[in-house]
């Protein structure tokens, strides 16, 4: 989407900040508002139960404005419970949409994923990306566990970013760019560290179910290569670090604290540390196997077309 930014050497940067600066606010002033709304008799013995007893199944805020007598909040906090996800679902429309389109260009997979109506909208992706959400339904049967894997899977899409930007770095460092991401030396490895522990405290029972996921998508594009008889093989050696990374992440979700099934044998502190120095390694190894510079020009020059109003701008 930020390809698609008149002025990407401001805009982006200001949209990331200001949209993550809205939402730090908005959650300090709830959490704010939530620890004033306890009754501090109910902490006495501790965090068990800090509302008095067990939460509602609308949720702790419902729980709340209903202890507290604001009974018309509790009625606008079930509103928001339908507006509030159908807003987000009307961001990931796009979101998938766009991406399903952007694989459509590959050999790969099927063109007709790029196919668009006639005001643009690509009809065939969005179609494709419900048929997905409907399967996710399966193995995450409630609101709770789908918030729980698309965390997860956020963060194991955003973990790729920092992997491509450094190995940019590497291999085509003198090209103009519109944004140039400050301190790149500490920033990428600090992000790549960030997403795998958002993806660690997701729990094991998430993690793995993604991995598996992750393995069907990478069959179907090996299937699409072989049909299309593209040269999708010759750049395995770059990805060869994403089986290795993937398969860290359950055996460290395995051994940590968090999800079901999860063993708690690595004691507190210890897994995060566990999960950074895994994380570094990951990182360094997938930007020393990154293409080479005469590979990263071929592949930009195939899209020169699509880059030029980004570099113009």
């Amino acid at each position: 989407m930020a390809g698609e930014a008149r002025n990407p050497r401001k805009d982006v940067s200001r949209a990331i900040l200001a949209a993550m600066a809205i939402g730090a606010l908005l959650y300090s002033l709830l959490q704010v508002a939530m620890i004033g709304g306890l009754d501090p008799r109910n902490l006495v013995h501790g965090w068990a139960q800090p509302l008095g007893t067990d939460p509602s199944d609308y949720g702790a805020w419902y729980t709340v404005a209903l202890a507290v007598g604001a009974g018309w909040l509790a009625k606008v906090i079930l509103i928001d419970a339908v507006i509030s996800p159908a807003g987000t679902g009307i961001v990931y429309v796009a979101t998938s949409a766009r991406l399903s389109y952007a694989l459509g260009e590959e050999r790969e997979l099927p063109s007709v994923l790029t196919r668009t109506n006639g005001k643009k909208v690509p009809v065939v992706s969005i179609l494709l990306s419900t048929v997905i959400g409907l399967i996710a339904f399966g193995p995450f049967k409630s609101w709770a566990a789908l918030v729980n894997v698309i965390t997860a899977a956020t963060a194991i899409m955003y973990a790729f970013a920092p992997i491509a930007l450094a190995s940019l770095h590497k291999i085509d460092a003198d090209r103009p760019r519109s944004y140039r991401v400050p301190l790149p030396a500490i920033l990428l490895p600090t992000a790549f560290c960030s997403a795998n522990l958002i993806i660690y405290w997701g729990g094991f029972d998430i993690t793995w179910k993604l991995a598996c996921a992750m393995a069907v998508g990478l069959g179907l594009f090996a299937l699409g290569a072989w049909r299309a008889r593209t040269d999708a093989v010759r750049t395995l050696r770059n990805a060869l670090w994403i089986a290795p990374w993937l398969s860290g992440q359950v055996l460290i979700g395995w051994l940590g604290r968090y999800g079901n099934d999860a063993r708690n044998l690595l004691p507190e502190w210890l897994d995060i540390a566990t999960v950074i120095v895994f994380a570094l390694a990951i990182f360094y190894w997938a930007v020393a196997v990154a293409n080479s510079p005469r590979e990263a020009a071929v592949a930009i020059d195939k899209d020169a077309e699509q880059l030029q109003p980004v570099n113009a701008a």
